[in-house]
């Protein structure tokens, strides 16, 4: 890549552009949060109830045993094809 005038002048248009979008997003996060308050994020869903922990703790648990039986399987057919 060659540097010559123009290069320079277009990283410093560029900078430019990056300090005018810096005051422009400043001003827009100053101007929302005086309008509608600082807001943290969404409470989680309200039918995701302890019934609905336990159900997917209940599978999780089957997809993990699923998995080791698989596992177990494959160590065993590995294992005869190397006697």
């Amino acid at each position: 890549m060659e540097f010559n005038e123009s290069t320079y002048a277009d990283e410093a248009s560029q900078k430019g552009m990056e300090k005018q979008w810096s005051i422009c997003e400043k001003i827009m996060k100053e101007v929302a949060e005086s309008a509608i308050g600082m807001q943290g994020p969404p409470q989680r869903n309200d039918w995701f109830d302890d019934e609905c922990t336990a159900a997917t703790s209940l599978k999780n648990k089957a997809y993990k045993n699923v998995s080791q039986e698989e596992y177990k399987v494959g160590e065993r057919r590995i294992s005869k094809k190397e006697v």
